[in-house]
């Protein structure tokens, strides 16, 4: 990872959006231009020149068995961060077809019986032992010395409400093995929303049709916590920090510029759009770094099967009815068919919702140590926002100061990059 300093401007667009396009940080005043030229060479567009469509489906699972021989470490023994997502299940199915037999480590909001029941039984099909820890444990394993080595290893802000959970959630899964770290390799399904045709969620969808009016350009003239609710149409891709709904950064680069040259109008263009602005930069630099961090602070490896340049390829040339179907809100479709034939796996979407459980009396005691008190009030004093929202921002407060505190920021300069302070 890299160990450049960002300058402030950077930190308040992450803080702001989650996210900092290196072409925008690297030049601010041509936010549009950058924009556009960024996009123009972006390899994953179905619209471009690049998309043949001329991979097999039926080659699927041979083409990720292939990924996984080429990245996993003979010497280390694999670990499956396992969800019940396609993504995630889909390297699991290789595995067992490869009759590799492996721990699976699952994090699990309180008593969610219905997806350890779930984890367990395709878990049994595919021979796999399934592992999972549960929220409660992992706030309670909080340690502020691995902390502050997670945070000096992000070479940017990682503002992902769930790293804290992966970074505990590890600790305690080591705990109940009894498993060195630096034997082990986690394989992590993140990676391939660029190029497997990644819809938004419906809500997403929504929001995106509604910032089409442009109603959100008035939201600098209005309270904060309209942010939320009233977003640009890059921002409705999940791309805008719960911290902006609290705190102006009004020294932020201008990201809404950066993506507002990005031509939409067929089903394949907004596809290429969302893959542009949520996976070109979301899932690597704040989705993907999440795990990353976890698993470095612990001195163990990591590997992104999809991420793979081959597998990526193979993916990104599959026939567009084999990767999405917007009629019908499908993404991943050949993954989708795969599990339902192999696995009977018939799931709906669900979104990383542990912070739903978060005991906030808990959490505060343990962010108390890292911003002062008049920080965590501004949060939890605002009205009008509901709680599930306040929690994924005391999460991203944790992350944010985190990376401050590993770049000599003490409490008061937080404070005072929150509130506008001293620029």
């Amino acid at each position: 990872m890299e160990n450049r300093i960002l300058t402030r401007a950077e930190i308040e667009t992450y803080a702001k959006h989650m996210i900092c396009p290196k072409e925008l940080a690297d030049n601010p005043l041509l936010p549009s231009e950058k924009g556009i030229e960024a996009f123009n060479h972006y390899p994953f567009r179905q619209s471009s020149d690049l998309y043949c469509g001329d991979s097999k489906p039926s080659l699927m699972i041979d083409e990720l068995i292939a990924s996984l021989n080429r990245g996993l470490n003979p010497e280390k023994e694999p670990i499956i961060l396992l969800s019940d997502g396609k993504d995630s299940m889909s390297i699991a199915l290789a595995l067992s077809k490869m009759n590799r037999k492996c721990k699976t480590l699952t994090l699990l909001r309180a008593e969610d019986h219905n997806l350890r029941g779930f984890i367990e039984d395709k878990c049994k099909q595919m021979n796999h032992t399934p592992f999972f820890v549960e929220i409660d444990d992992i706030v309670d394993a909080f340690d502020g010395e691995l902390f502050a080595k997670s945070c000096s290893l992000m070479d940017n802000p990682v503002l992902d409400q769930g790293m804290i959970f992966f970074l505990f959630g590890l600790k305690v899964f080591f705990e109940k093995v009894d498993l060195a770290p630096s034997s082990c390799q986690f394989i992590d399904g993140l990676g391939n929303d660029e190029h497997l045709g990644y819809l938004p969620s419906k809500s997403q969808m929504y929001s995106y049709k509604l910032s089409k009016l442009g109603i959100w350009k008035f939201n600098k003239y209005l309270p904060n916590f309209l942010n939320w609710y009233i977003r640009s149409p890059a921002e409705s891709q999940g791309d805008l920090s719960a911290l902006a709904c609290f705190f102006d950064f009004k020294g932020s680069n201008d990201l809404n510029s950066f993506f507002s040259k990005i031509y939409v109008k067929s089903d394949a263009e907004f596809i290429d759009f969302r893959s542009f602005c949520r996976g070109a930069y979301h899932d690597h630099q704040c989705m993907i770094s999440k795990t990353k961090v976890a698993a470095y602070a612990h001195g163990a490896e990591i590997f992104y099967p999809w991420t793979d340049p081959l597998l990526s390829a193979y993916c990104f040339n599959l026939p567009k009815e084999d990767k999405f179907n917007i009629d019908k809100m499908h993404n991943k479709v050949i993954l989708r068919e795969l599990l339902q034939r192999d696995l009977s796996w018939m799931q709906s979407k669900r979104g990383v919702d542990l912070f739903i459980d978060l005991d906030v009396k808990k959490f505060i005691a343990i962010l108390s140590n890292y911003v002062s008190n008049d920080v965590i009030d501004k949060i939890m004093q605002t009205k009008f926002i509901t709680t599930s929202v306040k929690k994924r921002a005391l999460l991203e407060l944790l992350n944010l100061s985190g990376y401050l505190y590993a770049n000599d920021y003490s409490k008061d300069g937080i404070r005072n990059l929150l509130f506008g302070e001293n620029k």
